[in-house]
């Protein structure tokens, strides 16, 4: 079901992010991205002006705190160094790609490996034959160099085969790595939610709807106003389902919901991690 309902997440974000980018604007990547990036550039700030921080006020009619303030540049740096990093990030389907070729060379190399043990220490030989002339010498020059090779043919394939199993340990992670979506939007959901606790928590309306009264107004809800009044001081590569507010009321919703579930679904691999651990524990 977790599956279900994140594959209907992605498939709705993306159906949304045909039209709400301005054309100048590039859209992220929907290639799922690798959890891990190495950057050289400096980390982004989040420094509103007076004026940044009056239109997001004017969103809910009243004014911001110190306290308020001081958590919305700790939850947007945040987003930002996500996001830079998430940019950074090679995509999955490259590693795949990469390991499907290191796979196959292991595989290859394993068989080869095999043929040529079994053509060099055959189960039965004939004394008087070709191949046991040319083996045996094969063995003398061996013996001279101080390298019999017996033991450590077999080396070789044990340690081929805890190359492929790790192989297929990393490919199962890549699969995982795959499923969780694009990172963009889920750096994009974290921020959300971020923000939604924090206003909630401090009796702040965080309902997100296309207007408070539908029948008498067309102006959004309060969160969806703040949310728009803050991306717009945001560098374009950081804004999401913009400018349109009803494609940015179902994006909240919607990022708020796959963002939960990517959370669930990793708390899940965690346990099953630690139960596997648990049960491969000797008594």
């Amino acid at each position: 079901m977790t599956s279900v309902l994140l594959v209907w997440c992605w498939r709705v974000m993306r159906a949304m992010t045909k039209s709400p980018y301005p054309p100048k604007t590039r859209r992220p990547s929907r290639r799922a991205r690798l959890p891990y990036a190495i950057i050289s550039d400096p980390l982004s700030t989040f420094e509103p002006t007076a004026a940044n921080w009056q239109a997001m006020e004017g969103a809910y009619d009243r004014p911001l705190g110190d306290d308020d303030r001081e958590e919305i540049v700790k939850l947007v740096t945040n987003y930002f160094h996500l996001g830079q990093f998430g940019r950074n990030a090679s995509f999955v389907d490259d590693a795949e790609k990469w390991l499907a070729k290191v796979q196959k060379a292991a595989e290859s190399t394993q068989n080869d490996l095999g043929v040529f043990s079994k053509e060099l220490f055959p189960d039965e030989q004939t004394e008087n034959s070709a191949e046991f002339h040319a083996r045996y010498r094969i063995k003398q020059h061996l013996k001279e160099r101080r390298r019999w090779p017996e033991h450590k043919i077999e080396y070789v394939q044990n340690v081929l085969k805890d190359y492929l199993d790790a192989i297929a340990l990393t490919a199962k992670e890549l699969e995982t790595a795959s499923s969780w979506g694009p990172i963009e939007e889920i750096q994009w959901g974290i921020l959300i939610i971020g923000l939604t606790k924090w206003f909630k928590d401090n009796r702040f309306p965080v309902g997100a709807s296309k207007g408070a009264n539908k029948s008498t107004s067309d102006k959004p809800s309060a969160f969806v106003a703040f949310v728009h009044a803050l991306q717009l001081t945001f560098p374009k590569e950081y804004q999401r389902h913009m400018p349109n507010p009803g494609v940015l009321v179902t994006a909240i919703n919607l990022g708020a919901l796959a963002t939960g579930i990517y959370n669930a679904r990793r708390c899940m691999a965690r346990e099953m991690k630690s139960g596997d651990a648990r049960s491969q524990k000797p008594a």
